[in-house]
């Protein structure tokens, strides 16, 4: 035998073997395999199976997205004789219903148009004095105990019961709690200051009054215990007297302020009531009415009556210009009678006049001294409240009289005096010097027109003179007020040549 060959036929046979060898090695793992896929198959099967049943018996799979767990029998202390706890027994009466014989799930459809009415009939009866609030399914969340009846009925056993009705204590309860108060809630209201205009249809008592203001009795606010009521809705009463807080106005009142001066100038005479000239005065007298200062505040007559022009609704009046010494229609003419009422209403009231001047020639509705000019943008009366207390300042006029009246209210005067009154004196007198003289063409010789008469130059002295009970007290200095000299104005022919 060639041992070459030999060698080669001993190899092909072991070879022979071992392949054989692995062959019955890999049909046993795929038997292995095979087999654990099938138990795998049966052991899912079996688990589906035994949820499944489970389930049919009331009890909720694991599988579920977090479902309530209840069991299939309730605890009880009694003997069910064998029957299953979670049926009711017969002669178990709830809202007059029998559900004997019914399971939990039957019992709440058998009820439930029972609660449905119960909760259409709910009302809460709240009252405060002579307004009632009556609140309804409508108003609040409303739940009922029929859960909890039911699971006493089971464990219990035979007999009548009861459902109540809860209201929930959530957003709804606040809401209407909160509607309540919005009918109840009333704010103190403090004694107040008003004019006799404002109060008029006011419905407020009255501490004191005069002909110009009202001081009204303090009247005490109410205000709604929200967490109370709320409380009595929680409790499920009916019927019941809201609580309500009183909110105390302040004790304190304020002053009457009292007249302290009046004061008037006509517009009568024909030179004074032109059509245009007594509209002036209207508005004038009707913008500056009802006009209040605090202590140390101030008042412009040019701001309050605003530039005077057509547009702004002024008319035409006699004015003075050139420096008095001839007189023209401005467009708010006549405006002076308003701040001259004022600048000596003011003085006799005892208020600054931080600003004034006197017009360049005397006026004829007031005595010399006591005038106080107004020009847009040059002449101004600026009042100045001096005093500790606010006043107040009315103006109007009188259409029958033809005259225009201040009144000015405040705190009371001093012990001291009771009254200012205001002296002009005329210190010093200026004679025109000679007369000024025009060329007029239309003129023939020798003829000569009287333009302008003469008027003397003078200067007076104001004084405040305080008194008490008509006598004087002191008297002070106020304003030192001169008027222009004149001289006569005549027109004349051109001189021959």
């Amino acid at each position: 035998m060639d041992k070459n060959r030999f060698g080669d036929r001993l190899a092909d046979k072991n070879a022979s073997r071992l392949g054989s060898k692995r062959g019955l090695e890999g049909a046993h793992g795929i038997r292995l395999a095979l087999s654990c896929v099938t138990a795998a198959v049966l052991f899912i099967i079996a688990a589906i199976a035994f949820f499944a049943f489970r389930e049919d018996e009331g009890t909720p799979s694991k599988l579920g997205s977090g479902a309530k767990a209840e069991p299939t029998e309730l605890p009880s202390a009694r003997n069910t004789g064998g029957r299953r706890a979670d049926i009711f027994d017969s002669g178990t009466v709830v809202m007059g219903v029998d559900i004997g014989g019914s399971n939990e799930y039957e019992a709440k459809r058998r009820l439930s148009g029972e609660v449905e009415r119960m909760m259409n009939e709910y009302e809460c009866a709240l009252r405060h004095g002579d307004r009632h609030f009556v609140l309804k399914k409508d108003d609040i969340t409303l739940e009922s105990d029929l859960d909890e009846v039911l699971t006493k009925a089971l464990i219990n056993g035979k007999g009548e019961y009861s459902v109540e009705l809860r209201p929930a204590d959530d957003r709804r309860l606040k809401a209407a709690v909160d509607a309540i108060a919005e009918d109840i809630d009333r704010p103190p209201r403090d004694a107040e200051l008003l004019s006799t205009t404002a109060a008029e249809g006011l419905d407020a008592n009255e501490l004191e009054r005069n002909s110009r203001f009202i001081v009204t009795a303090p009247i005490d606010g109410a205000r709604l215990d929200r967490e109370e009521t709320a409380r009595i809705i929680l409790a499920g009463v009916r019927e019941a007297e809201l609580s309500v807080n009183a909110v105390n106005a302040s004790a304190e009142a304020p002053v009457l302020p009292v007249r302290r001066a009046v004061f008037s100038t006509s517009y009568n005479s024909a030179s004074l009531s032109a059509s245009g000239r007594v509209h002036n005065i209207k508005k004038g007298a009707a913008l500056m009415n009802a006009r209040s200062l605090e202590p140390g505040e101030s008042l412009s007559c040019n701001e309050v009556l605003g530039e005077r022009t057509k547009e702004n609704g002024w008319q035409t009046g006699t004015a003075f210009a050139s420096g008095g010494k001839k007189t023209e229609q401005q467009y708010g003419g006549g405006i002076c009678q308003i701040s001259t009422t004022l600048y000596n209403c003011a003085l006799m009231a005892g208020l600054e006049a931080t600003e004034r001047i006197g017009h360049s020639r005397k006026v004829a509705y007031i005595e010399g001294g006591r005038d106080a000019a107004l020009s847009w943008g040059s002449a101004d009366l600026v009042i100045k409240n001096s005093t500790n207390e606010t006043v107040y300042i009315f103006m109007w006029t009188d259409n029958e009289k033809k005259c225009l009246s201040c009144e000015i209210y405040g705190g009371a005067f001093p012990e001291e005096y009771d009254e200012i009154a205001i002296i002009s004196e005329l210190v010093e007198v200026t004679e025109p010097s000679e007369p000024e003289f025009i060329i007029d063409d239309s003129l023939k010789d020798g003829e000569c027109v009287r333009i302008r008469d003469a008027i003397r130059g003078r200067v007076y002295q104001t004084y405040a003179e305080y008194r008490k009970n008509g006598a004087a007290v002191r008297r002070e200095e106020i304003a030192r007020t001169p008027y222009q000299m004149i001289p006569a104005l005549y027109a004349v022919p051109k001189p021959k040549e």
